[in-house]
């Protein structure tokens, strides 16, 4: 359990980082300018603005997130449950308390919650590749597993049906006709 001093350091410590989350909430959101008119601006100018305003409200994003979780930090001490893991109910220790002063969990359950279900779909298919904890294709199959999902030269590119498209796989890495001219002298005759 958490000293008196222990909880009234960690309560000063989690006041002043909300205060100073919500000082910097205030001069971003006064500094957001935009550009009435898109008509006289370069591409890469609106490029730059587009990014701009997506970190701007990524950092708002997670500023949010934190001011809440130094929120809740403060309502668990008001109840007298700060520092006492939601999950299994035991103390969290002083040192981790001192790290992540915000935390409600303890190490073993705090790690639970950290992975992140928002990830590219192309891992669901290599995933599949895995056998035991080992991957059972090379670099190569996987690219394929992936690629039968769609490539930049799918069937909808060929006017043909599809068995001309599957004969092009069929001998996709051989020399192209118009590589061949490559080898050739100026006037076209073959070299070599």
């Amino acid at each position: 359990m958490l000293t008196s001093n222990q909880l009234s350091t960690l309560k000063q410590i989690v006041v002043k980082e909300l205060h100073q989350l919500k000082r910097t909430d205030g001069e971003l959101k006064a500094d957001s300018t935009s550009e009435l008119s898109t008509y006289d601006n370069h591409p890469a100018d609106l490029g730059t603005e587009l990014t701009d305003k997506q970190t701007q409200l990524t950092m708002n994003e997670h500023r949010q997130a934190e001011v809440k979780k130094h929120e809740e930090a403060l309502q668990a001490m008001k109840e007298g449950t700060y520092g006492i893991c939601k999950a299994c109910g035991e103390p969290i220790s002083y040192e981790r308390l001192e790290a992540i002063p915000t935390t409600l969990y303890c190490q073993h359950h705090a790690m639970n919650d950290s992975k992140s279900s928002d990830r590219p779909v192309e891992e669901d298919v290599l995933s599949q590749s895995m056998e035991n904890g080992e991957q059972r294709n090379d670099r190569l199959d996987s690219f394929e597993e992936v690629a039968a999902y769609g490539t930049s030269e799918t069937p909808s590119d060929f006017l043909s049906d599809e068995v001309e498209y599957e004969k092009k796989r069929d001998t996709e890495g051989y020399t192209e006709e118009y590589e061949q001219y490559g080898v050739t002298d100026l006037e076209g005759n073959k070299k070599g």
